[in-house]
């Protein structure tokens, strides 16, 4: 009897370990439908698809912020306040908004996720091996620069005092981080980031993709695109909070190299008059830079979200 008590014991405590070792191993399976930064960014095409990733989250930020925040507020819009409800864009172009308001909430978090991602991207990619091709390296580098010192421009013009996170931090790290001041943000982040993208950037007829095709239309950051981009960094230094004089003439030597360098392209981004303007837009001719989206239903037909860099 005590025999048979025992291998029923044994049984038991046998089918108890296998069953709590299965559990542990089907709650610590990675899900099969994501992909995570751990692992990734080991070729020059997964480093790719990371960038376009960076990209895809600038997808709703013109309206949370150039078309709610900005135009809803300048005078080229009318908003009509409402007495019996409430609507983000009213509240806004009225300038009745508080910190509860979704429009502003999305802002900075759209814009910080931006910047969570751009900073997976720069940290990963020096890693990844693209044998002898460091020039796509170093394009793939700038892209991440220029996007994250766009996004802490446009943070700091909208917000001021706002957090510095320059590498990939879990939430808890972030909660430590204090603010820094809008002059801290420029100096620290925003113009050497933009630097260092106009350093590392081609123009565009010599951008590649991963496969080492021309993507000279794709609408993504080039050299041209950064120097504009910090002439606009300078010319808003030289405004209100800082009032920085001297950034004036730093923002006329960054136009004039975009200005020359239109001139000796046959006039790239300049048009005679609105109509034929109109004409040259789908060939995006006068434009410095525009990410592209796909729209659904229709995958001919491509969604425009403009940046704001056009001459």
């Amino acid at each position: 009897m005590k025999k048979i008590i025992n291998i029923k014991n044994i049984i038991a405590a046998v089918v108890v370990l296998f069953a709590t070792t299965s559990c542990d191993d089907f709650l610590d399976t990675p899900p099969a439908d994501l992909l995570s930064s751990e692992g990734f960014y080991q070729t020059p095409s997964q480093s790719e698809q990371g960038i376009i990733g960076v990209y895809a989250g600038l997808r709703f930020i013109s309206n949370d912020e150039y078309l709610y925040m900005s135009e809803c507020r300048s005078d080229n819009t009318w908003i009509e306040p409402l007495s019996n409800g409430i609507r983000d864009y009213c509240e806004i172009g009225t300038f009745r908004a508080g910190n509860e308001i979704a429009t502003i909430n999305s802002a900075w978090n759209r814009w910080y996720k931006v910047i969570y991602d751009a900073n997976v991207a720069l940290a990963k990619i020096p890693g990844c091996d693209f044998g002898t091709n460091t020039a796509m390296k170093e394009q793939f580098l700038g892209e991440m620069h220029f996007i994250r010192g766009w996004a802490y421009f446009e943070l700091v013009r909208l917000f001021g005092n706002i957090p510095i996170i320059d590498s990939p931090m879990s939430p808890s790290e972030v909660k430590n981080v204090a603010q820094s001041s809008a002059r801290e943000v420029y100096d620290k982040m925003i113009l050497p980031d933009l630097t260092t993208a106009k350093a590392k950037l081609p123009v565009s007829t010599s951008m590649v993709d991963s496969k080492n095709s021309s993507i000279a239309k794709s609408g993504r950051a080039d050299q041209i695109a950064a120097q504009a981009m910090l002439a606009r960094v300078y010319m808003a230094m030289a405004g209100f909070p800082l009032n920085d004089n001297s950034a004036l003439s730093l923002a006329e030597t960054e136009l004039k190299a975009v200005i020359n360098y239109s001139e000796s392209n046959g006039n790239k981004f300049w048009a005679p008059d609105s109509n034929r303007m109109a004409e040259t837009m789908d060939a995006d001719r006068r434009i410095l830079q525009q990410i592209f989206y796909l729209c659904n239903p229709v995958p001919q037909r491509r969604y425009r979200k403009p940046v704001s860099l056009q001459l």
